[in-house]
């Protein structure tokens, strides 16, 4: 109950669908599916970016497209979807900064002919995905399908008791790999005061108010879906007293604005 193990993007790419970027089609496709891999929620800060059936996200590049754009623009594993605020300002500070330098240009360049419609990410991708994200003004977990930077897939806990976004604690992670996570979680304001989630006080709210364990889907943030989803292996009175036990905890980080 403790530690909410936040997922990767990891899309289901079908052969023979049309994911091209540069076409109305395959933008549409490729939105659709992601929001279904993603169950509707940004894949950075984990807010529903589609409501009443209507996408509020943006499909996005995980590597910018300005430099070697006839490689990256329609780069299906390239393209991944988030909320307006994480695609347009957290993940472009500091896009000016961490350009392809020549080596990571070539070696995309290196993917051409791209096959029609490529939905597996090659050798050269795999290789400067990890090196571009390395680079001092990125630091960023990018997705879809996340990032591997050694041995381990880097991966986003939500810590339930301190209310606050940490490095997973399933994996013995070196200290590189912790502060690239924790830099990757300041960079979208994961922990900031001003954006910082409150949506487990309203989910044990509703939880002591009522009785009962609202559905998923209810609220506007991943984490009440998964903290939801962990309420319903207790039983109804355990499953009150934790949501008194997390209730207590957010009414004195609201109060302190921590």
């Amino acid at each position: 109950m403790t530690k909410l193990d936040l997922p990767d993007l990891i899309p289901n790419y079908k052969a023979g669908i049309n994911y091209t970027y540069s076409n109305d089609e395959g933008r549409n496709n490729l939105a659709n599916l992601l929001i279904s891999a993603g169950s509707g929620y940004c894949a950075y800060c984990f807010t529903r970016i589609y409501v009443d059936g209507k996408n509020y996200g943006n499909l996005e590049h995980s590597i910018e497209e300005k430099k070697c754009r006839e490689v990256l623009l329609d780069c299906v594993p390239n393209i991944s979807i988030a909320c307006t605020k994480c695609n347009n300002s957290f993940k472009k500070r500091g896009s000016k900064k961490r350009s392809l330098d020549d080596t990571e240009e070539s070696d995309l360049l290196n993917c051409l002919p791209c096959p029609a419609n490529c939905i597996k990410p090659c050798a050269s991708y795999k290789k400067v995905k990890k090196s571009f994200a390395m680079k001092k003004d990125c630091k960023i977990i990018l997705q879809p399908l996340g990032l591997v930077l050694s041995k381990y897939p880097l991966k986003i806990q939500y810590d339930v008791m301190d209310q606050k976004f940490i490095p997973s604690e399933n994996y013995e992670y070196n200290d590189e790999e912790k502060k690239f996570i924790e830099k990757h979680i300041a960079r979208f304001n994961l922990n900031d005061p001003g954006y910082r989630t409150w949506a487990l006080n309203n989910v044990t709210e509703d939880v002591i108010n009522n009785r009962e364990i609202p559905k998923v889907g209810r609220y506007n943030n991943l984490i009440a879906d998964l903290f939801i989803e962990k309420l319903m292996e207790l039983r109804m009175e355990d499953a009150i007293k934790s949501c008194e036990t997390v209730y207590g905890i957010s009414a004195l980080l609201m109060k302190a604005k921590i």
